[in-house]
């Protein structure tokens, strides 16, 4: 679950230019993570949006605006940077236009699946879709009951089972 709440921090501090189609990223999912990863390292604005769905481009533009900056000097920023090592992967899976591939969460040692969709002929990193996981994982989740106010005290001056009256005790075996 953590990396999910990495993407949606890299979600957050990037923003992307709309009114330019970058160019499709080559290779299947498991090549354009690692070219993400590297891009991140070299701090390669270009190659980075690239690598992003059209859906994570227009999340990551809303987050942006919020931020009030640009895409280029957030892609910059050292804390922009998040994978700075490329992880253990495995599984990737294609079905049609949807890919994932099971990255390793190097603080929990888990993998975690990662989704890409095919876009303009190219894959591309669908962290929009990991959001939009997260936030219906949010919305749906029980609510939880508040069980501090137990049912050891009425309103009808009834007292707690274990209070103790003001009536000696007297022991029957005496």
């Amino acid at each position: 679950m953590k990396i999910y709440k990495i993407i949606t921090v890299l979600c957050t501090l990037f923003i992307i230019n709309c009114s330019s189609e970058p160019a499709p990223q080559p290779g299947g999912p498991t090549e354009v993570l690692n070219t993400f990863v590297e891009a991140s390292k070299t701090k390669d604005v270009e190659t980075m949006k690239r690598a992003l769905s059209k859906g994570t481009m227009s999340l990551i533009e809303q987050s942006a605006q919020k931020q009030n900056t640009s895409v280029d000097e957030l892609l910059k920023n050292e804390e922009g940077t998040l994978v700075r090592e490329l992880p253990e992967t495995r599984k990737e899976k294609i079905e049609g236009d949807v890919a994932t591939l099971e990255v390793k969460n190097v603080e929990t040692g888990e993998f975690d699946e990662i989704p890409f969709i095919k876009e303009g002929g190219a894959w591309r990193l669908a962290l929009d879709e990991v959001v939009r996981e997260i936030n219906d994982e949010e919305t749906s989740a029980p609510a939880v009951e508040d069980t501090s106010k137990s049912n050891t005290s009425k309103p009808g001056g009834d007292t707690q089972p274990n209070a103790t009256t003001n009536k000696p005790e007297t022991n029957k075996n005496q």
